[in-house]
């Protein structure tokens, strides 16, 4: 996480930006949120979208990890840069939903590619977010997760949530090559990285 916060940190410094910066990260246990908002470099707030249980579930678990590893919970040095968004609509644990199955369309659309259980979740949230809503600028931390995507468009196939005659092989083809080619970061295969949303989606 130290990594990832210095590259957040040179990227900043490469696009001059010097107001306050909220980094959106996609959480289960809220494990990457708490270690990288320990690191997080001054101007930096980040936002733990929880995708696996509640808001509770979510610091409960933070505070636990955070104790686990020396600090004193969600009360520790970080507390001042983390914080908790909730998404829009509570959706039980990686099931297939009409909304998710947009969001992740949308964000494909404008060259973003997200894994399609965490992902859609954490996005709706960071698009409906006051931060957003403010102008304000936002970083979304794409943890990966693409592996999955084939498996988890059947399952919306089977559900009847995609397209009449639509195939999860071409659609997730489709998706991979058009953020290819707007330069994102889009191979199934590809490490963790940041994205920020377009400049008419923030």
């Amino acid at each position: 996480m130290a990594a990832l916060a210095c590259d957040i940190y040179e990227w900043r410094l490469a696009r001059r930006e010097k107001g306050p910066l909220h980094v959106v990260v996609p959480s289960g246990t809220g494990t990457t949120a708490l270690f990288l908002a320990r690191h997080a470099p001054s101007g930096v707030r980040v936002l733990a979208v929880p995708c696996v249980g509640d808001e509770s579930n979510l610091r409960s678990q933070m505070s636990r990890l955070a104790l686990a590893s020396g600090g004193a919970g969600m009360e520790d040095g970080c507390a001042s840069s983390l914080e908790v968004l909730l998404p829009p609509e509570a959706v039980p644990f990686g099931t297939p939903t009409p909304r998710l199955l947009k969001v992740w369309r949308e964000a494909a659309a404008s060259g973003v590619v997200l894994d399609l259980v965490y992902g859609p979740i954490a996005w709706d949230a960071m698009l409906n977010s006051e931060a957003v809503a403010q102008g304000a600028d936002v970083l979304y931390v794409n943890c990966g997760g693409h592996e999955g995507l084939y498996s988890q468009l059947c399952r919306y196939r089977r559900k009847g949530l995609l397209c009449d005659g639509e195939d999860p092989q071409l659609l997730l083809h489709e998706v991979l090559t058009s953020a290819k080619s707007r330069g994102r970061h889009a191979s199934p295969h590809a490490s963790p990285h940041a994205s920020r949303p377009n400049d008419d989606q923030v």
